[in-house]
C-alpha cells in the first residue's frame, strides 16, 4: 500500500479521532497525522502549513501541507461544510494537491449531496475500517 506523508483528521469526537488514528497509524499509511477538532482548527493549520509556500521564510511548514483530509460534518465552531466553503474561498489548495473525504456517521442524502456539491473525493459513513483506507489510499 502507498504511504502518504502527511493526514489531517478533522472531527470533534475524540474517541473516533483515536480510532482513526490508531487505525492509520496500525497500517503505516502515513509518517505525519496531524488532528484538528473542527473546521476552523483545520484551516488555522491549512494557513500555517499549505498557503505560505510561496514565501520562503515558510517554506518549512508548507512542507506539512496534508495529502489526505478525512473531515467530519458536524463539529461546533465550525462544521465540515462551512470548512469547505471557507476554503472554496480561500483556495486553499490552489498550489497542493489535497484529497479531502467526508469521514461522517451521517448516511443521510442531503449531506452525500451536499458532498458532491464541494466534489469531495469520497463520502464514508463512519466507521472507517482498513478496506476503506486501502480504497482510499491504494
Amino acid at each position: 500500500m502507498k504511504q502518504l506523508d502527511k493526514i489531517l483528521i478533522v472531527d470533534d469526537d475524540q474517541t473516533s479521532t483515536y480510532l482513526v488514528k490508531s487505525l492509520l497509524e496500525d497500517l503505516q499509511v502515513a509518517s505525519h497525522i496531524a488532528t484538528a477538532t473542527n473546521g476552523k482548527e483545520a484551516l488555522d493549520y491549512i494557513d500555517a502549513h499549505c498557503k505560505g509556500a510561496a514565501k520562503a521564510h515558510q517554506q518549512a511548514s508548507a512542507n506539512f501541507c496534508p495529502e489526505l483530509i478525512l473531515l467530519d460534518i458536524n463539529m461546533p465552531v465550525m462544521n465540515g461544510f462551512e470548512f469547505l466553503e471557507e476554503c472554496k474561498q480561500r483556495h486553499c489548495f490552489k498550489d497542493h494537491q489535497v484529497k479531502v473525504v467526508m469521514l461522517s456517521s451521517s448516511a443521510a442524502q442531503i449531506d452525500i449531496q451536499q458532498a458532491k456539491v464541494y466534489q469531495v473525493s469520497e463520502y464514508i459513513v463512519k466507521p472507517l475500517t482498513e478496506e476503506k483506507i486501502i480504497e482510499l489510499i491504494g
